[in-house]
């Protein structure tokens, strides 16, 4: 086989590993800032008060929500919804 045959091989074969490399520095960069919350301890610690769920109301309100993975392209667009307790 000639040297000019195997170019493109080789070119492809260095694509992908580009393609790994960059794949492993971004798994790794998003563990590197998930650490530190997930070693964190919770502010509020448990007291001798025990409150029910019965006691315990909330209410979230989410108002014209717009989401996307890319920037570009919107999985959600201008969604409103609320969340309660009870």
């Amino acid at each position: 086989m000639r040297v000019y045959n195997m170019f493109p091989r080789i070119l492809n074969a260095l694509g992908a590993l580009e393609e790994v490399t960059r794949l492993y520095h971004g798994a790794k960069n998003s563990a590197e800032r998930i650490l530190p919350a997930l070693d964190a301890y919770p502010a509020i610690a448990s007291g001798p008060v025990r409150v029910t769920r019965s006691r315990v109301r909330a209410r979230w309100y989410f108002e014209n929500v717009s989401f996307g993975y890319d920037p570009k392209v919107n999985v959600l667009e201008n969604v409103s919804f609320q969340l309660a307790t009870w």
